[in-house]
């Protein structure tokens, strides 16, 4: 367990202190099995502590508003400075168009969900991986909230725009508090679903409590790893912490469907703390008919929390190895701990985007199609507004700064002359087996194959050291990247170090003078995959362009084939 977690119970308080928790953990013990058994016997609640950060929660949470995208009018500045970011046409009638209000048939959709926006490949290209766009948006991020960091930023942004989930006042986002069961279904519902009344079940408010969340939950109950059907989600435990386990589950449950959890190949699983605790009913001499009262999801869940070391449910852990065989986690499962906000957002990102790796975009567009006439176009304006990064600078000096801006395009361009040379794999077949270090040569992509037919998976540097594990049939080398592999054509690495080098877009040096954007694990601890295309702006970087003492941060990404819309 991570040395930022203590094992305590969740309180519903604005500040968690150091006394309270000293205090609590006195007090907390596990129940035995035999206490257990009772427990189910008798139908008794279970109550489930989790492992939660040690963090202050600041300010007073606000109101929980449901408002459609394009009528929203929180964070009035930085709406507009995000709007301008991502290239937003406003019109005189309030509505909105660009790559946020595009519908799935491509359409434009005042009144449009996140999980739209991460389904349209313009919005991901232009926005989630452009270097400029993402470095702006870090930018403009203190006028919102006074407590974010380069860790939290873009979930905290995205957040703020589609008002996901409430924030407290004085604008505090609150990134590394918890969320209970209900919020994190809130949360998940929220960015699903287009705004509407009356919407989930009049019912399930009388089963779990929480009137302000629960017509929001009840919309992906039916995805929640504790469930309606042996009370297991009541009142208690829904507004009780919501382990990363089963907020997991719930993710690719409800993108991917069940069935993708249920086909995953334990045997292939690679997890560093993680492993199945399997048929906890007959470990612990639970007969077949006890599976089946009241409670036993939620006393299964409390039995391997309280005993970590046995493993975890082997219906979660099954839902763990499918988000790592889709690329949603890595090694680090974390799946005892407790969900944070900033955590739950960015998950909820790379589910999608895994989704959209499998399964492709259904919208490339960067405006919806669809009647407008009778509005008048609000004219489009560059970022002006002064926002501080560790000095004076402001949206129109990162547009101004041509050497950066040259950098880039240069090599992007070089990049894209590259693939144009390389050929298309009909097939990896690996032909030899390699334990070597490598060097990029030039400029180039790194992609999920071994040709340029499969997708980009990173953007590689000039002198960038690279770990080289074997060579493909068609002459590519596979190279270790992040949690997985890479390929890159072999007539673009050597066994040295190239002499020459451009100006580096990265300030991540190597040894050998050169840098490459290795994979951080999605900015939240989760061990994420490398984000495909664009890469991340590095402290140095920033530091290169706006002076020390700036603030950076990158952007990593993460939708169901499934029962989604």
């Amino acid at each position: 367990m991570s040395g930022k977690f203590m094992r305590v119970k969740k309180f519903i308080l604005p500040t968690l202190t150091m006394v309270i928790i000293a205090s609590q953990l006195m007090g907390c013990s596990a129940a035995t099995p035999s206490e257990l058994q009772t427990m189910l016997q008798q139908g008794q609640q279970i109550e489930i502590e989790i492992a939660t950060p040690i963090s202050e929660e600041q300010g007073e949470e606000k109101t929980l508003d449901w408002i459609q995208l394009d009528q929203l009018t929180t964070y009035d500045t930085f709406r507009k400075q995000l709007d301008d970011i991502m290239q937003i046409t406003s019109f005189g009638n309030g509505s909105k168009n660009g790559i946020c209000y595009i519908n799935l048939e491509g359409m434009q959709e005042g009144n449009n969900t996140l999980y739209n926006a991460m389904m349209n490949r313009k919005f991901i290209a232009n926005f989630l991986e452009n270097d400029t766009a993402t470095l702006k948006t870090q930018q403009i991020m203190d006028s919102v909230y006074v407590d974010t960091d380069e860790g939290d930023y873009m979930a905290a942004a995205i957040n703020a725009y589609w008002n996901l989930l409430p924030d407290a006042e004085p604008n505090y986002f609150n990134g590394g508090s918890t969320l209970t069961r209900i919020e994190a279904m809130t949360l998940l519902a929220r960015a699903n679903t287009s705004v509407a009344e009356n919407i989930g079940d009049s019912t399930f408010e009388s089963q779990v409590g929480n009137a302000k969340y629960s017509e929001f939950a009840s919309l992906v109950a039916n995805d929640s790893y504790l469930t309606l059907a042996d009370k297991s989600l009541n009142e208690k435990t829904a507004n009780g912490t919501i382990t990363r386990g089963e907020y997991i589950y719930m993710l690719v449950s409800n993108v991917f469907g069940t069935d993708r959890i249920s086909s995953a190949d334990t045997k292939k699983a690679q997890f560093n703390d993680c492993k199945s605790a399997g048929d906890i009913a007959s470990q612990q001499k639970l007969s077949e008919e006890d599976t089946s009262k009241d409670y036993y999801d939620s006393a299964e869940l409390k039995f391997t929390l309280d005993n970590p070391d046995s493993g975890c449910p082997d219906k979660m852990y099954q839902a763990l190895v499918a988000a790592q065989e889709l690329g949603i986690i890595g090694s680090d499962t974390r799946w005892d701990e407790g969900l944070t906000k900033s955590e739950a957002i960015q998950l909820y990102l790379d589910t999608l985007q895994a989704y959209t790796k499998l399964n492709g975009y259904p919208i490339d567009q960067t405006a919806g199609t669809g009647d407008t006439s009778g509005t008048v176009v609000e004219q489009q304006k560059p970022v002006e507004e002064t926002v501080t990064i560790g000095g004076s600078m402001t949206g129109a000096d990162i547009d101004e700064n041509d050497e950066y801006n040259q950098q880039i395009n240069e090599a992007d361009k070089e990049r894209e002359e590259t693939d144009k040379e390389l050929g298309q794999s009909t097939g990896i077949e690996i032909v030899e087996e390699l334990d070597k270090t490598m060097y990029a040569q030039q400029n180039c992509n790194a992609r999920s194959g071994d040709g340029t037919n499969y997708d980009k998976a990173a953007s590689i540097e000039k002198g960038a050291q690279l770990h080289v594990t074997g060579r493909t049939s068609n002459d590519w080398y596979r190279v270790e990247w992040g949690d997985g592999v890479v390929y890159i054509a072999g007539s673009l690495l050597g066994d040295t170090a190239p002499t020459t080098q451009k100006p580096s877009t990265s300030g991540n040096t190597g040894s050998t003078g050169g840098s490459t954007q290795q994979p951080s694990g999605g900015g939240n601890g989760q061990g994420s995959q490398p984000s495909t295309g664009g890469g991340s702006i590095t402290q140095d970087q920033i530091d290169s362009i706006f002076g020390p003492g700036s603030t950076g941060g990158a952007t990593e990404g993460g939708p169901g084939a499934g029962k989604l819309p």
